[in-house]
């Protein structure tokens, strides 16, 4: 099998079956996989040929073995992890049915704030436990955060795709060619600084550009090229949110996370997530109205 080619249905890589492609990033591709054993479903993300060279293949282990160690309800489970016989780098997760944020955001714009904070709520609890493992995830954005439906329970917020994750302790920026690794949209100003650190603050930036994304149907920082979002990041404030009908203290909580100097933003997950419950004008979301948007938009649609 060509490394640098697209896998196609019917395919094998180790010990998964190939049934269809469901997603593609700067990441790699993932695919909806058949495994042997045990025999279950699962979401198949094969490494983009670029990454694999920039982290090689032992920081590539290490970093999955240690984000599969993470055990918590918001957390997407990975199960395995190797190289295939033709060079392939490959890890299997639970597969899920569900949005994205962003397709979420596509299909209905932007959400009610109570269901927002639902979502935030669970993002940072995730956080908490990567936190206390050291670990930075770096990625955060609406592509990487699923929302399913679990054991009939509505609105679970997964958290995917540690494989940018970097090691607190560490503190070393990982680059391609001078640019910032992950997404430009959602780049908290540290990245972007010469000798800049990346710290669990970094994750609360991203977090906030996501809640700007979920209330306001629109990203914080817009622009026709990359490097024009990258200095807004650094520079700009983003659109006030009271002025689009944000709640007060929902928008004092995101700017919060959205503050330039990271030591300004949450000093903890446990701290956002006290921030978050103390919001009391954000109105209800329960399970009966998550229950009753899923029995509207719900459909067969999986891991970004």
């Amino acid at each position: 099998m060509d490394f640098l080619a697209e896998v196609e249905p019917g395919d094998r890589i180790a010990q998964y079956t190939i049934v269809r492609k469901i997603g593609e990033g700067g990441m790699g591709i993932v695919y909806e996989a058949r495994s042997d054993q045990p025999a279950r479903r699962v979401a198949l993300k094969i490494l983009s040929p670029w990454l694999v060279s920039e982290l090689g293949r032992a920081r590539f282990e290490r970093e999955v073995r240690t984000s599969a160690q993470l055990a918590h309800p918001n957390i997407v489970v990975i199960y395995d992890y190797g190289e295939s016989a033709e060079g392939v780098l490959y890890y299997a997760m639970e597969y899920l049915d569900g949005f994205d944020l962003r397709a979420l955001v596509e299909l209905d714009g932007a959400q009610p704030p109570a269901r927002v904070l639902r979502i935030l709520d669970q993002i940072a609890s995730a956080l908490a436990e990567a936190h206390d493992h050291g670990l930075v995830h770096r990625d955060i954005k609406p592509p990487n955060i699923l929302l399913t439906k679990l054991g009939g329970i509505p609105d679970v917020a997964k958290l995917l795709d540690f494989g940018l994750v970097t090691s607190v302790e560490s503190n070393r920026r990982l680059t391609l060619d001078g640019v910032v690794l992950g997404t430009p949209r959602y780049a908290a100003p540290e990245t972007l600084r010469s000798g800049g650190q990346v710290t669990t603050a970094t994750d609360f930036y991203a977090l906030g550009l996501v809640a700007f994304y979920l209330l306001a149907g629109r990203h914080a920082f817009e622009g026709s090229a990359s490097a024009e979002i990258l200095k807004k990041q650094r520079d700009d404030l983003p659109p006030s949110l009271v002025e689009l009908g944000v709640p007060a203290d929902v928008a004092r909580v995101v700017s919060w996370c959205l503050e330039k100097e990271p030591d300004a933003r949450p000093r903890d997950a446990r701290t956002l997530r006290a921030a978050l419950a103390s919001c009391t004008d954000a109105g209800r979301w329960d399970e009966a109205a998550a229950l009753d948007w899923w029995a509207a938009h719900g459909r067969d649609s999986t891991l970004p």
